[in-house]
C-alpha cells in the first residue's frame, strides 16, 4: 500500500512540475512579446517622424485641446505592420483636416502585438494594456497660416453640364475646402500646392477654403474664407470673406516654407473637365476619419542635369498592400528625392509621384496599393536652383508584386 501511495505521490508531483514549467514558459513568452515604445517621436514640418524598436502593428491618434479647454479629436491613421528599427517619416494629407485650432496638440503613436481592425481614442486603455505601448508627443499651435486672398466664384455652363467654381490668388500653399450638399453631407478636398481653383456641383451652395499648415509643430490651418454660390445673373462673385478671425492671433507664420514631403492625387476629379483653369487635382473624402495616401502628378516642364548625382534603391519590401522603399542616401549638393511608381513598366500611364524634400531621408512607405499586382519603381535626386528644381537622371527600374 505504501508503495502504491508513493508512486501516486510521485505522479502528482510530476504533473505539478509540468504545470509550473508550462506556466513559466508562457510568462517568459509573453515577456518576450512585449512591444517597446518608439523613439525619436516628433513632428517635423509636415511629417510625423519616429523610429521603431519592436516589430508590431502601428497606428496614430491625434487630438488638440483649444485655448478654451475643449478637446477636438483629429483624424487617426493606421500605419500597419512595421519592422523593428525602422525610421518612419510619414506624410498623411488627412492629418491636416481639423488642424484648425490654436492650442495644445497631442500625438500618440501606439504599437500592438496583434493587428487591430478597429481602434478607439481612449488612450488610457492602451496605456494599461500590456499588449500595447504608447508614445506621446505634445506641441502647441500658436500661429495660423494666412487666409486665401482674392477669392472669387462663378457659375459655368458647358457641354450640357452646369457647375460653379471658386478660385483664389496662387500663394504657393496647399489648401483644403469643405462644402455641404442639400443633405448636409460634408465633403472635403485637399488641394496640392499650386492648385488655386476647384469646382462644385450646383447643389453645394456654400464652400469654405483654408490654407493648410506647413509646420505641424506651431502653425494651425488658416481661418476659413466662406464663399456662397453666385446668383445666376450676377456673373463672377468676389467673396466678402465673412470668416471670423481672432485679432490676438498673428495670421502669418514665421516660416511658411514648402512642405518637406508633398503627396497629392494624380487622378482627375469625377466632374467634367474643361473650365478655364484646366483639370483639378484633388482628393475628395466623405468624412474626416478617412485616411489615404495620395501622390502628385509628374511635371512635364522639368529640367534634367545629367551630371547631378543620382541614387538607387537598396531594398524593396511588400506587406499588407504597401511597399517599404529604402535607397542610398545622397546629401552633397542634393535637396531631396523624387520617387515614381506605376503598374506600367514603361511609365507611360498610371504614374504616381512622391516628392521628398529632405536629402537625409532614405526610406518611404507607400500604402493603398493593389494586392497581387506588380508595381514598378524608380527614383532620382533633385536640387533647387533659385525658384526652380533641377533633376538627375532616373535610377534603374525595380519591381515587386504586392502582397
Amino acid at each position: 500500500m505504501k508503495k502504491v501511495f508513493g508512486k501516486l505521490l510521485l505522479f502528482i508531483t510530476s504533473i505539478m512540475c509540468v504545470i509550473v514549467l508550462f506556466g513559466c514558459s508562457s510568462i517568459n513568452s509573453r515577456a518576450a512579446e512585449k512591444i517597446h515604445k518608439v523613439t525619436e517621436l516628433k513632428l517635423d514640418g509636415e511629417n510625423l517622424h519616429f523610429k521603431t524598436v519592436s516589430e508590431g502593428y502601428y497606428f496614430v491618434i491625434r487630438d488638440v485641446v483649444d485655448k478654451h479647454g475643449v478637446k477636438h479629436q483629429l483624424p487617426s491613421n493606421k500605419l500597419g505592420k512595421i519592422n523593428a528599427n525602422e525610421v518612419i517619416d510619414d506624410y498623411n494629407q488627412f492629418a491636416f483636416i481639423g488642424y484648425d485650432f490654436l492650442g495644445e496638440v497631442h500625438v500618440y503613436v501606439i504599437a500592438g502585438i496583434k493587428d487591430m481592425q478597429n481602434y478607439h481614442a481612449d488612450i488610457d486603455k492602451y496605456k494599461n494594456d500590456p499588449d500595447y505601448s504608447v508614445t506621446e508627443y505634445t506641441t502647441t499651435l500658436t500661429r495660423r497660416m494666412p487666409k486665401p486672398e482674392e477669392v472669387k466664384a462663378s457659375i459655368v455652363h458647358e457641354n450640357g453640364y452646369s457647375y460653379w467654381t471658386i478660385s483664389w490668388k496662387n500663394d504657393g500653399f496647399a489648401h483644403i475646402t469643405e462644402s455641404k450638399n442639400k443633405s448636409s453631407i460634408n465633403q472635403m478636398q485637399t488641394l496640392m500646392k499650386g492648385t488655386n481653383n476647384v469646382r462644385f456641383p450646383l447643389d453645394q451652395t456654400e464652400v469654405s477654403v483654408r490654407t493648410i499648415t506647413t509646420d505641424l509643430n506651431t502653425v494651425a490651418n488658416s481661418e476659413p474664407v466662406l464663399v456662397n454660390i453666385p446668383d445666376e445673373d450676377a456673373g463672377e462673385n468676389e467673396s466678402d470673406d465673412p470668416g471670423t478671425e481672432e485679432p490676438s492671433e498673428p495670421e502669418n507664420p514665421s516660416d511658411p516654407s514648402t512642405p518637406t514631403e508633398n503627396e497629392t492625387p494624380a487622378q482627375q476629379p469625377s466632374t467634367p473637365a474643361g473650365n478655364e483653369s484646366g483639370a483639378q487635382q484633388s482628393a475628395t473624402v466623405q468624412t474626416p476619419e478617412a485616411t489615404a495616401s495620395a501622390e502628385v502628378a509628374a511635371d512635364n516642364s522639368e529640367k534634367i542635369d545629367s551630371s547631378l548625382k543620382t541614387t538607387k534603391f537598396t531594398k524593396i519590401n511588400s506587406a499588407n498592400k504597401k511597399v517599404t522603399l529604402t535607397w542610398k542616401k545622397q546629401t552633397k549638393d542634393i535637396n531631396g528625392y523624387v520617387i515614381q511608381y506605376s503598374t506600367d513598366k514603361s511609365f507611360a500611364s498610371d504614374v504616381k509621384t512622391v516628392n521628398i524634400n529632405k536629402s537625409k531621408t532614405n526610406s518611404k512607405i507607400i500604402k493603398k496599393l493593389k494586392a497581387k499586382t506588380k508595381y514598378y519603381f524608380r527614383i532620382r535626386t533633385f536640387k533647387t536652383s533659385g525658384s526652380e528644381k533641377v533633376y538627375s537622371k532616373w535610377s534603374k527600374v525595380k519591381n515587386i508584386k504586392i502582397k
